[in-house]
């Protein structure tokens, strides 16, 4: 049924938002739909997250961690940069590129170790194009 319910927007040419801290809560907590079910059939579109920014940075970790989520660094990363620029109109936004605006940052290999154990996503995680 979740999947039939959240293909229907796409056939229409929409992009499916997900919270990102439901996401790494596994779980909305108002009990609608599991948004981790989202990426695991290629459903999700866009990672936000109205009250915990950083979790934004943890569900791409964690999406391009496991393997079941489908989705490598480069597309998860996308999923919270590139494609909500897209969905808002911003042009010259949310991808590097010469003519484009950015804000960059460097982050260290442990921290995104850190970012998923804090979820327990170690279990079936690859930093295979992490390093």
């Amino acid at each position: 049924m979740l999947v039939e319910a959240a293909q229907r927007p796409l056939d229409l040419g929409r992009t499916i938002v997900c919270c990102a801290p439901n996401f790494l809560r596994v779980r909305s907590q108002s009990g609608n739909v599991a948004v981790k079910e989202l990426p695991v059939h290629n459903l999700a579109g866009i990672l936000a997250s109205d009250y915990f920014p950083r979790s934004m940075l943890d569900a791409v970790f964690m999406m391009a961690a496991v393997a079941s989520f489908r989705q490598d660094l480069p597309g998860a990363v996308c999923m919270a940069t590139k494609n909500p620029a897209i969905a808002a109109g911003l042009e010259n936004r949310g991808e590097i590129g010469v003519g484009e605006r950015a804000d960059l940052c460097k982050l260290a290999l442990m921290m995104i170790i850190l970012s998923l154990s804090r979820y327990g996503a170690t279990d079936n995680v690859s930093l295979k194009g992490f390093g």
